[in-house]
């Protein structure tokens, strides 16, 4: 399956403002190795990418070149080995930060090279903090839970707090507070639960998906906040084929109590800002049985809408290099194969 892309032309008056137009070009790479899930993706200088294919839990080195893939490392404990791969993360040119989020465990890449591993004190892998991008500079942006990692059946905070961290992983600033994921291990559950979340530019520049109502908020280097408007959608009615079309896609909520909201909201819990080579925020959008599509939001640093990138609903966005865009295409047996798109 050949993933096709188009970024929507908006109506002035949906828009705000005259959208963008543009077409994202045919791709122009892919590799032949088929991961589990891609879960992270980070670019190098010399055009590699280094790839974290979670529910494996391996780590992997992308040559689109030539289109082969090979291993880095392995599971373990030991010199060179790791427990798991969240998420890859820039710390600095081509040194990167793999961090198992689920162990708080992490190690540090050279390139493609594994050369140490995260001290014990270090902020990225402790408990509570889900990394959730990172600049050129290595300083990376996070959610810190503010009960501090517990599980889900303990009290739930009223916010969460958006962090900066340090490349050396041993000081932080607080941005900014964010709505946490409601709890959705008690009955009746919503099954459309919806957090804020941040993203980071390799400039620097931190987009923060707000919820109330959806938009993004955007903050400078020098620390200076944008509020970004309310970004227009058509709302979709919870009819009966909806909620048909969700619990197809959610098994495990059978036989459970639900609380069906009216309407299916913009995004759910999981959306994020993911972060473009050329300043702007791309962000997933729910799927409904009228559009079952893979929907990303452009967002510009005005806050505004530019448009909306439109993929296959087997296909997804898990990262940008500085030219590029590079998606998942889930195959016929499951597995996913990455493919890379020049971009813009």
């Amino acid at each position: 399956m050949r993933v096709w892309l188009a970024l929507l032309v908006l109506a002035p008056s949906l828009a705000h403002a005259q959208a963008t137009s543009a077409v994202l070009r045919a791709t122009d790479g892919s590799v032949s190795h088929q991961f589990r899930s891609v879960s992270s993706v980070r670019e190098l200088s010399n055009g590699r990418v280094v790839v974290a294919d979670g529910p494996s839990r391996l780590l992997f080195v992308a040559d689109f070149a030539t289109g082969d893939v090979a291993q880095i490392g392995q599971p373990g404990t030991g010199p060179g080995e790791y427990l798991g791969v969240s998420v890859v993360l820039s710390s600095g040119f081509d040194s990167s930060v793999i961090v198992d989020g689920a162990r708080h465990t992490g190690v540090t890449l050279a390139g493609q090279r594994i050369v140490g591993a995260l001290a014990t004190s270090d902020l990225r892998a402790r408990r509570g903090t889900i990394l959730r991008g990172a600049d050129d500079k290595g300083d990376a942006v996070a959610i810190v839970s503010a009960n501090g990692g517990l599980s889900s059946g303990a009290a739930q905070p009223d916010s969460n707090y958006i962090v900066l961290i340090a490349p050396s992983g041993d000081a932080q600033d607080t941005l900014a507070r964010a709505l946490p994921t409601p709890n959705t291990d008690r009955e009746p559950i919503n099954p459309y639960v919806m957090s804020e979340q941040p993203g980071l530019s390799r400039d620097g520049w931190v987009a923060v998906l707000r919820i109330e109502p959806y938009r993004v908020d955007w903050r400078t280097p020098d620390g200076k906040w944008i509020r970004g408007g309310a970004i227009p959608y058509a709302p979709i009615r919870m009819s009966d084929e909806e909620k048909k079309y969700f619990m197809d896609a959610h098994s495990a909520l059978a036989g459970k109590k639900i609380l069906w909201p009216e309407t299916v909201p913009p995004v759910v819990a999981g959306a994020l800002p993911i972060m473009t080579s050329d300043g702007k925020a791309v962000i997933i959008r729910t799927r409904s049985s009228a559009l079952m599509e893979s929907r990303y939001d452009v967002i510009n640093r005005r806050g505004d809408l530019d448009g909306q990138v439109v993929l296959p609903k087997d296909a997804r966005i898990v990262g940008f290099g500085r030219q590029s865009v590079y998606v998942s295409v889930k195959t016929d047996g499951g597995d996913e194969r990455l493919e890379r798109h020049p971009w813009p």
